[in-house]
């Protein structure tokens, strides 16, 4: 149970934020809050300002609020022009508050098909709201507000910042502030397999934001070869009962291609390197005989690509009236798909089949074609190294 000065301590947190709250709330449809204007009118009156800050001494004195062991009412009564200022400064962050709101409203009725400026503003907003409430030091500096009341401010200013990054696709710096924000919040070393997830997470939400921000297949490669596991892993994930990974590949296609924006060739044989990244179900020692010493290193995969690094060198073997477009982008190597590969003992190297939605990588250069809909559906036989990059389930039974 929290001492008795705790427990004051943390309700007369609450009742002051609640009470000056409450005491700049708008009674004017659509505002929540009252203006900057208005506020500064009522600071030059000195009686209106008078009979304000009398009703919250009298909330504060009814309730015999305390913080620290110090009464709020008599605080108020020796110097009031603190909390003028912080009232001031809160409701300049709530206009702003109030006006970013206005404009995701204006955005979402002209139907702009990017909000995320309008969120950002939100975010922004609403994290320097949280900042001027925790100040409260400017009333006084020997008012500071109870440590858990402190703790859900600041946990909440930093939700808002990893928000506002995610909304300007900064997404780089939001899982910098998501890491400080799980240290913070999860004590480390008290449990290592909560700490071990954790890492794991920023691991791959960190290899999600390279890839997401990419600006080339070079930079996803680059994404891809920071995060890769050592290369014998290959050969241990085979020697293993069943896993799941996310996995690469590198090698060779060889098919046939479907294209529906052409009218005429639309299907053709289709030839190229391919890399594909994605989902790995892998049953591993395929056959393995239960009284052999050693594995096999045989294995049967389901793969599911998310993306491909090698769709631009790829080519039609017959009827290409299409071009490689100059202007690449993260969603042109987005490339869904099933495939089932079996791997070759004792080497990292897997022979699959099955097919994939490619890339809008072609500029089609026949007349009359929708370009929105150039896309290639491509079925056929890969030839493939194995590269794992993280193991997300093991069972080696």
């Amino acid at each position: 149970m929290l001492p008795d000065q705790t427990q004051n301590t943390i309700r007369g947190s609450f009742d002051l934020i609640t009470i000056l709250s409450s005491s700049i709330r708008s009674n004017l449809t659509g505002a929540s809050y009252v203006t900057t204007g208005a506020i500064d009118t009522l600071v030059d009156d000195p009686i209106a300002l008078q009979f304000y800050l009398g009703l919250i001494w009298q909330q504060l004195h009814d309730h015999n609020d305390v913080i620290a062991g110090q009464a709020l009412a008599d605080l108020l009564a020796q110097d009031a022009n603190g909390l003028v200022t912080y009232i001031q400064q809160l409701v300049q962050d709530g206009a702003s508050l109030s006006t970013a709101i206005a404009g995701l409203t204006k955005s979402k009725t002209s139907s702009q098909s990017d909000l995320s400026n309008n969120y950002a503003a939100i975010f922004q907003a609403a994290s320097q709201v949280l900042t001027s409430v925790q100040n409260t030091q400017s009333i006084d500096s020997r008012l500071k507000l109870a440590a858990p009341v402190q703790k859900i401010l600041s946990y909440s200013s930093d939700v808002t910042e990893v928000a506002y990054d995610f909304a300007i696709k900064n997404y780089n710096a939001a899982i910098v502030s998501l890491q400080k924000y799980l240290d913070d919040i999860v004590a480390q070393g008290k449990n290592p397999t909560l700490d071990t997830a954790l890492q794991r997470f920023i691991k791959y939400v960190s290899f999600a934001a390279n890839v997401v921000t990419a600006k080339s297949s070079d930079d996803v490669e680059s994404a891809i070869e920071a995060v890769a596991l050592p290369a014998e892993s290959a050969v241990t994930q085979r020697n293993t009962h069943f896993s799941i990974s996310v996995n690469a590949y590198a090698g060779a296609f060889a098919g046939w291609e479907w294209m529906p924006t052409l009218k005429t060739g639309a299907t053709a044989g289709s030839a190229g390197v391919t890399a594909p990244v994605g989902f790995a179900f892998v049953w591993g020692n395929i056959g393995h005989n239960s009284s052999a010493k050693t594995a096999n290193g045989k294995s049967f995969t389901l793969f599911v690509p998310l993306i491909d690094l090698g769709a631009m060198a790829a080519f039609r073997l017959q009827n290409d009236s299409a071009n490689i477009s100059s202007n690449v982008q993260l969603k042109n190597i987005l490339a869904p798909g099933l495939y089932a590969y079996f791997g070759f003992g004792k080497c990292p190297i897997s022979l699959g089949f099955g097919a994939q939605l490619g890339p809008q990588l072609r500029d089609v250069t026949a007349k009359a074609i929708n370009v929105n809909k150039n896309y290639y559906i491509r079925y056929g036989f890969n030839l493939l190294v194995d590269i794992p990059l993280f193991n997300l389930f093991t069972n080696s039974r």
